[in-house]
């Protein structure tokens, strides 16, 4: 999250970003009342002072060197009381609570949350929650020239951060301070930028009047103005936190409660996905598209290649029933944007996050069904590009169906019906000219109808036209995901090529005369056959290394969704069969991380039947292992072919991905024994939450023990049609 934090003055803080500005007389008058309580205050002067505990030495404990800030933080709410213009207008609604390691409660299952101090609401009694905590504190008695201490400081603070904002849908925004020694830093949080202003001094005189100020405006801030969203409602209901949701809408408003959560996900950053267009926007869109297409008699020529699809699919046009496959939205809501990021008043704080950091207090053991990001960059990792805070907006969306996720689903039959029948909309999609990007075990989802389960596409709001424009960034972001279901040249950020020498072999293959299965079949068994007597790890490619790097970065393309289903089908069949032995094979694979791991590499680089077919639970082994080696040497052949011959960026290259899949499906079909195979959630495995949807700095692939970048030996010159960075 580093290169998200920029700097500001304390004015410029105060100013933009603080809750309120109060009117300076009010602050002289504030300030003039806590200076003739001499014990709260020195003099120095004028409209000066320092607070009497802070104007000698600091003792060495933190928990009795800050204990004073809970009396001066009174002292200044009562004075700032008896300012008539201001009372007339302000209400105190937050007090400071004095905490030191202080566990707080927390919704999310496994959190172990601890902070220094905190600011609640002034109507919160007793036990305190995360979600009831509007600003933190972090403190350390030595001094900034620690530069571990304060680095460490800054971590636990911005991870005290994470899991708020992340845990309670109401924040729009929050605080965090920290103090160390006498200084004083104050922190903003949200979702396009976070910033940290200089800090102010508790031992200078001339500081008095910013502190009051900024006290004043947190302790006598509204709801909204600390960053809850007044459309949002928190209830307790049989002891589960609930929140009703209001759409405001003409003729009135609509009000939607939740149920539950979906998914308690903690990522590692908080910025959140760009704002236009909507979801709502992207699927009218998908939706023209597909109509276009379905209803096109002569297609263009960069389409020409999709007709079979079109004839095929071109009965849905009817009464519009290709919408079935895709999510029905009921009504939608654009929000309050997020304020607006001055470059010219910012710079950014440079490894302010850099230190050899201890567990934060504020880290929690996320639930099973968090998935976890690990962002730590490999040895070579690019340097960030230059960050963009463009503004943000809350949108929100409800639909119609109430469906189940295609990763809850409890038998293994179920699944592979409802990943089968998605390759209808993956086509639609394709043949629209769009990609969907994030296919995953919670996007693709199933609905009850007629006693058999609808298969629907979910969350298109990081689809994207295909293929991109040069200048279209979003496009040719490289990690878009959720990682365990990334495909293979998104997480390696590398267009999968090889050698003339395997070329050539290939190429030899084809000339045998026989069928692409029959062929793949026959290398797949003689592969296994060779790797058991040499004991090798055998189908490795043979590549060789290319120091040189590419100018250009991956294009996510129609066979990339296909592939994210390959990697959903091999965990459900892994990770989600109650199985110790395919579940310890898999616990390497998906490891949800963005970094390109040995294991997830040789997964797909490399033949799979034979550990396959000794790791998978008897009753799915036998079908299930080849036919997940077939799939996988047919989409690794097809980008090699595709890159081979520079045409990543041709839709109609892409029309056969869906046959493979289509291959996988019957190919299990060959034995029912596994359709009434129980499923249950893959075993707890910390860390896990979900991926950030922004990503500030890409690691690479590279690291201690991760492969190095694989290209040809007679690489050509890469085609003008190539997105450049």
């Amino acid at each position: 999250m580093g290169p998200e934090i920029s700097q500001c003055k304390p004015s410029h803080f105060q100013s933009h970003y603080a809750p309120f500005n109060v009117p300076k007389e009010q602050v002289s008058e504030i300030a003039l009342k806590l200076l003739k309580d001499e014990a709260i205050c020195t003099w120095s002067g004028g409209i000066k002072g320092v607070f009497r505990p802070f104007d000698k030495p600091l003792p060495s404990l933190e928990t009795t060197a800050y204990l004073p800030l809970e009396n001066i933080t009174k002292a200044i709410a009562t004075a700032a009381s008896g300012v008539q213009e201001f009372a007339s207008t302000r209400t105190q609604n937050y007090v400071y609570r004095h905490c030191p390691s202080k566990r707080i409660h927390s919704d999310i299952a496994g959190s172990n949350n601890e902070v220094d101090a905190h600011e609640p609401s002034a109507k919160v009694k007793g036990k305190v929650c995360a979600r009831d905590i509007a600003s933190v504190l972090e403190f350390r008695t030595k001094e900034m020239g620690d530069l571990s201490n304060s680095a460490d400081n800054n971590v636990k603070v911005v991870s005290a951060n994470v899991q708020i904002m992340n845990e309670d849908p109401r924040r729009m925004f929050s605080y965090r301070f920290t103090i160390e020694g006498y200084e004083m830093s104050m922190w903003y949080f949200c979702r396009s930028h976070s910033v940290e202003a200089g800090s102010l001094s508790l031992n200078d005189p001339n500081h008095l009047k910013r502190l009051v100020t900024i006290l004043t405006s947190f302790m006598f801030a509204t709801d909204e103005e600390m960053g809850y969203d007044p459309t949002i409602t928190l209830h307790e209901a049989n002891g589960k936190t609930q929140y009703t949701y209001r759409i405001p809408g003409s003729p009135k408003d609509r009000f939607f409660r939740t149920t539950g959560t979906i998914d308690d996900y903690r990522s590692l950053n908080i910025t959140g996905r760009r704002t236009p267009p909507t979801e709502k926007e992207i699927q009218q869109s998908i939706f023209a598209n597909i109509e276009e297409f379905l209803g096109c008699s002569i297609l263009p020529p960069k389409k020409a290649d999709l007709a079979e699809l079109r004839v095929k699919h071109a009965h849905l046009l009817k009464d519009e029933a290709f919408k079935r496959y895709f999510m029905t939205i009921v009504t939608d809501y654009k929000g309050c944007e997020t304020r607006l990021y001055d470059k010219d008043r910012m710079s950014v704080i440079p490894d302010i996050l850099e230190t050899n950091v201890l567990p934060s207090k504020f880290a929690a053991l996320p639930d099973r069904q968090e998935i976890s990001v690990n962002r730590r960059p490999g040895l070579d990792a690019e340097a960030p590009a230059e960050h963009k805070y463009a503004t943000k907006r809350q949108y929100r969306v409800v639909f119609q169906e109430l469906c189940t996720e295609v990763g809850k689903l409890e038998t293994l039959g179920e699944v592979m019906d409802v990943l089968e029948e998605i390759l209808i909309p993956l086509q639609l999609m394709h043949c629209a000219g769009w990609v969907h990007r994030d296919i995953s075990c919670g996007n693709i989802l199933a609905y009850k109808a007629d006693d058999r389960w609808q298969a629907k596409l979910s969350d298109l709001e990081y689809a994207k036209k295909f293929s991109p424009q040069t200048n279209d960034t979003e496009s040719k972001d490289p990690k878009t995901g959720t990682p365990d279901f990334m495909p293979y040249e998104i997480l390696k950020r590398e267009y999968i090529r090889i050698s003339d020498r395997e070329v050539a072999a290939q190429n030899a293959l084809a000339k045998k005369g026989k069928g692409p299965v029959e062929l793949l079949k026959e290398e797949i068994y003689a592969r296994g056959v060779k790797s058991r007597g040499k004991n090798s790890s055998g189908g490795q490619a043979n590549t060789v290394n290319d120091s040189r790097k590419t100018s250009y970065t991956v294009a996510h393309n129609p066979q990339h969704d296909v592939e994210s289903l390959f990697w959903l089908g091999l965990w459900t069949a892994t990770l989600r069969v109650d199985h110790d032995v395919s579940r310890q094979w898999a616990h390497f694979i998906f490891r949800h991380t963005l970094t390109l791991t040995t294991a997830r590499k040789n997964a797909f680089e490399k033949d799979i039947y034979d550990p396959l077919l000794t790791i998978l639970d008897p009753d799915i082994a036998e079908p299930f292992a080849l036919a997940f080696e077939l799939f996988r040497t047919r989409l690794r052949s097809d980008y090699i072919e595709r890159e081979k011959a520079d045409d990543v960026f041709d839709l109609n290259t892409y029309k056969d991905v869906y046959l493979y899949a289509a291959e996988f499906f019957e190919a299990i079909q060959t034995s029912s024994n596994w359709r009434q195979l129980k499923l249950t959630n893959p075993p707890r495995d910390p860390p896990r939450a979900k991926r950030p949807r922004t990503i500030s700095k890409p690691p690479t692939a590279s690291g201690s023990g991760e492969p190095q970048s694989e290209s040809s030996t007679s690489a050509r010159r890469k085609s003008s049609k190539r997105p450049k960075v």
